[in-house]
């Protein structure tokens, strides 16, 4: 691929342009996949949950950092996954401003339904991708995050 010139630019051959695409037919395909599947979640509930299932117990604002989401839209969210009985908000035993998130019994069961699901969708999107391309693949999109990630 030539190095893209005002002459001849194509927004289907900038990186970020493809990256986003790929995301969004993504994230459409697994919502699909819920549903079809009668999990009653969304993909943003489900960034959660994966944070989550990484490590239990977060504080509220690394719950945010950690899924790249503001105050708002993740208090929204999170009300969501409350609200079905996945996730639980507890005041932090040395700071009772700050509220740590928990999962439910449900929500740490959860994980075996959903994650078949999410399998499927990846399967699905990974088609006659190679391993050595799609571990590449991570690698490089890891340093580009690393690149542009605000430093100090």
């Amino acid at each position: 691929m030539a190095k893209q010139t005002v002459e001849n630019f194509s927004l289907d051959q900038m990186l970020g342009f493809v990256i986003n695409h790929a995301a969004h037919l993504m994230r459409d395909e697994l919502l699909t996949m819920f549903n079809t599947n009668g999990l009653n979640i969304t993909v943003q509930e489900f960034r959660i949950l994966g944070r989550l299932w990484e490590e239990d117990g977060l504080k509220q604002t690394e719950v945010g950092a950690r899924t790249i989401k503001d105050k708002t839209t993740l208090t929204r969210q999170l009300d969501g996954l409350v609200k079905k009985g996945l996730a639980e908000r507890k005041a932090d035993a040395l700071d009772r401003r700050v509220f740590r998130i928990h999962l439910t019994k449900q929500g740490r069961t959860f994980r075996k339904k959903v994650m078949p699901v999410v399998f499927a969708m990846l399967d699905k999107g990974q088609q006659k991708i190679s391993q050595k391309d799609l571990t590449t693949t991570l690698k490089v999109l890891t340093q580009i995050c690393f690149n542009l990630t605000p430093k100090g």
